[in-house]
């Protein structure tokens, strides 16, 4: 799978997933500060799911009907990157099977699936 990681995702989670041997993009390495619809526009061109702890991500593909290969929603309460990152692992074997063509949320206890249309 090959993933961009937003600007927003935690640099433990950044360097985890570069350990996972993906192909990986953080945003916040190479292109900081571009738009949430400039990096929607970049993953779709290469293929890329979008990892985010932005909500605004769901209001782009639903609402705005913009194309995604697929989208991971973290929401983890306390937002902390320890408790994000823990999330993350706990379900990745169900994470990596699941997240091209869907949008996925994932909370602490469960990981929530909807197909992007």
């Amino acid at each position: 799978m090959k993933l961009l990681a937003d600007e927003n995702v935690d640099a433990p989670i950044v360097n985890w997933l570069k350990t996972q041997g993906l192909d990986l993009l953080s945003i916040r390495e190479t292109y900081p500060g571009i738009s949430d619809e400039e990096i929607i526009v970049r993953a779709a061109a290469e293929d890329r799911v979008i990892l985010t702890n932005d909500l605004d991500f769901g209001e782009l593909v639903f609402h705005r009907a913009m194309s995604a290969a697929g989208i991971i929603l973290v929401r983890v309460h306390p937002p902390l990157p320890s408790t994000r990152l823990a999330a993350i692992q706990t379900h990745w074997d169900e994470i990596m099977r699941h997240a091209q063509g869907n949008f996925l949320v994932v909370t602490r206890r469960r990981l929530r699936l909807r197909p992007l249309l």
